[in-house]
C-alpha cells in the first residue's frame, strides 16, 4: 500500500491531497503527501525531459527488434538501462570543446564503448567437447 506521496508543490498537486483526503478518498487509501523543495532534481525541467525521451528510444529499441507487446514489459527495463547508457554516449558541444556527454562528465567513455553492438542481437556460442554450437 502507498502512505506517503511525494510530490512538488504544484498546484494541481495541492488538490490532489485536498482530494486524497476528503471523506470519499480517506477510507480507501490513508495516505501522506510530501511536498519537495525548490531546486531539486524534481524541478529540473532537463531532467524530466529525458525520461519521456529514454522511454521512447527504448520502445523504439524494441520496435526495431519486433518484439511482441506480451514480452516488452519482461524487457523494458534491460531496454531502458541500454538506452541510459548509449545517451551518454550522444556528442555535445560544450563552449569550445565538441565530446561526448560521458567524456564531459566523467573525462572518459565508458570501456564498453568500444565494442557496440545491435541491443537484442543473437549469438552463436560453440559448447560441448567436439565444439557444435548451439544457438543463445
Amino acid at each position: 500500500t502507498i502512505k506517503i506521496v511525494g510530490l512538488d508543490p504544484a498546484g494541481e498537486n495541492h488538490k490532489l491531497e485536498k482530494r486524497a483526503e476528503s471523506v470519499d478518498w480517506k477510507e480507501l487509501q490513508p495516505m501522506s503527501f510530501e511536498f519537495t523543495s525548490r531546486n531539486t532534481p524534481q524541478h529540473n525541467n532537463l531532467a524530466e525531459l529525458s525520461f519521456p525521451y529514454l522511454a521512447g528510444k527504448s520502445r523504439a529499441m524494441m520496435g526495431a527488434l519486433h518484439i511482441p507487446s506480451d514480452i516488452r514489459g519482461k524487457v523494458a527495463v534491460k531496454a531502458i538501462k541500454c538506452a541510459t547508457q548509449l545517451d551518454g554516449l550522444v556528442v555535445v558541444m560544450h563552449g569550445k570543446k565538441t565530446a561526448t556527454q560521458d567524456e564531459y562528465v566523467y573525462n572518459d567513455n565508458p570501456k564498453w564503448a568500444k565494442n557496440l553492438q545491435t541491443w537484442g542481437e543473437a549469438g552463436v556460442a560453440r559448447h560441448g567437447k567436439d565444439g557444435k554450437s548451439g544457438d543463445c
